[in-house]
């Protein structure tokens, strides 16, 4: 296959060139390549194929704490369409299902159905036995693990003791562990308040989840990794307390290796867009203050915020409308994993506020480097996987919502907001697997496993 007369966004640039890919991944960069049948790339960006790192699906139809509207054959197969050729799932489980029991079923279910190549992140519960886990997880391929800090009204919080345990045990796998921060105590506390006086009060859940205490938990975190040796991803950056700290983790304020992402929803709605919608716009972190906004985007500018990911967690709006309060309606579902491209093109492209290079390190570049996939994944290199979402230049805008994107959610939040990013090819492993909107090649996706990393 021959990528032809596109730009091509490189980790050292833009470059006019034609890609020759061999046996499913890049032979060469250049010009007059020959060989194979053509994509004509001819006035459009050739982009390296979005790393999504952080996906939320049903197993067997059931997930840690709310259902979902998609299975990871059925969100991947959309997720493709935007030019997602890479994700790394998070395991939730079904009834009586360990956490390792979970990471087998969700293995051989991606070998079967996923329609792009895919990792796991293993999610880690209260009560799990860490040590155990982490040991069988590596043998499977898995060196990601998450911790939730907050949920501790849902059962699902990791207390301090725990933590340090799993953090041990992935340190010494040279692992990495994904950290929602928060105080789940301290919530619970004003939760408990909140509920009692009404809990249909939007502002009065705004106010159980604090800047502040997503700032503590990240402070807190980090101090554990740099007890135990290590390194951490901090997931969902939403305040502008959180920034400040991440700010001084990043310029020497610890001796681990801190990472962090955030999700497009956080560089554009606020709590605005809550106390319009209701539990549509329901998610955890909440939607905060035009000042959290402005905060981390001047994260993203420092090159603190290392990448975007999308946080699918598909539901539909009978899902989200079906509790009597918003304290009980379930979390997620603004931002599907096929919209992440197409909104960071628009959210930073489009505006001028970064350009396609970084564009590609938010999206893929990044994700790939702290999740261990790369350099075969991410980048777009001599031996890499040929992965590519190829996107006219001057593309015609189409809005970001249910009658452009292709998932099981009937609703957006984003309705208005239009981008020139969605893909008109998106090529997985040298097969061109979407063009135009039709989808050309069967589900061929490969389990990523990952060992220990140099």
């Amino acid at each position: 296959m021959i990528i032809k007369g596109g730009r091509v966004v490189t980790e050292t640039g833009v470059v006019d060139a034609d890609i020759l890919v061999v046996d499913g991944s890049i032979r060469s960069i250049g010009s007059d390549s020959s060989g194979g049948p053509v994509v004509d790339a001819r006035g459009a960006w050739v982009l390296p194929g979005v790393v999504d790192p952080h996906l939320h699906t049903s197993v067997g139809g059931f997930h840690t704490m709310d259902p979902l509207a998609e299975d990871l054959k059925e969100a991947t197969a959309a997720a493709l369409m935007g030019g997602v050729t890479t994700v790394s799932a998070y395991v939730n489980r079904g009834p009586g299902m360990g956490l390792i029991d979970a990471v087998r079923y969700q293995i051989q279910f991606g070998k079967e159905h996923s329609a792009v190549d895919f990792a796991i992140n293993a999610l880690c519960l209260p009560g799990d036995p860490l040590t155990e886990a982490v040991e069988e997880g590596v043998r499977l391929g898995v060196t990601t693990y998450k911790a939730f800090l907050g949920y501790y009204v849902r059962g699902v919080m990791m207390e301090d003791n725990e933590l340090v345990e799993l953090m041990t045990a992935v340190a010494s796998h040279d692992g990495l562990v994904l950290i929602h921060p928060e105080n789940g105590r301290a919530t619970k506390y004003y939760h408990d308040i909140e509920y009692a006086h009404d809990p249909t009060d939007i502002e009065g859940f705004m106010r159980c989840s604090p800047g502040i205490l997503e700032a503590e938990g990240m402070f807190r975190a980090a101090a554990l990794a740099e007890l135990t040796g290590c390194d951490v991803l901090f997931v969902h950056l939403s305040a502008a307390e959180t920034v400040r700290v991440l700010s001084w983790l990043k310029e020497g304020g610890t001796s681990v290796r801190v990472w962090s992402e955030t999700q497009p929803h956080y560089l554009i709605l606020t709590e605005d867009a809550l106390l319009e919608h209701g539990p549509l716009a329901k998610i955890g972190p909440p939607l905060r203050r035009s000042e959290d906004v402005a905060a981390v985007w001047d994260a993203v500018e420092a090159g603190h915020l290392d990448l975007l990911s999308s946080d699918h967690s598909p539901r539909t709006k009978a899902m989200k409308q079906a509790a009597p309060n918003i304290f009980d309606a379930p979390y997620g579902g603004i931002t599907p994993s096929e919209a992440l491209l197409p909104l960071a093109y628009a959210l930073g492209v489009e505006t001028g506020r970064f350009d396609m290079g970084r564009l590609a390190e938010l999206t893929a570049t990044s994700a790939a480097k702290a999740y261990g996939l790369y350099p075969r994944k991410g980048a777009i290199r001599v031996g890499a996987d040929a992965d590519f979402a190829i996107v006219p230049i001057e593309g015609e805008p189409r809005e970001i919502g249910p009658r452009n994107l292709h998932g099981r959610s009937d609703y957006s939040i984003y309705t208005g907001l239009t981008s020139r990013g969605f893909p008109k090819y998106v090529v997985r492993r040298g097969r061109l697997a979407v063009s135009e909107g039709e989808v050309l090649d069967n589900p061929s996706g490969r389990y990523l496993a990952r060992g220990m990393k140099p």
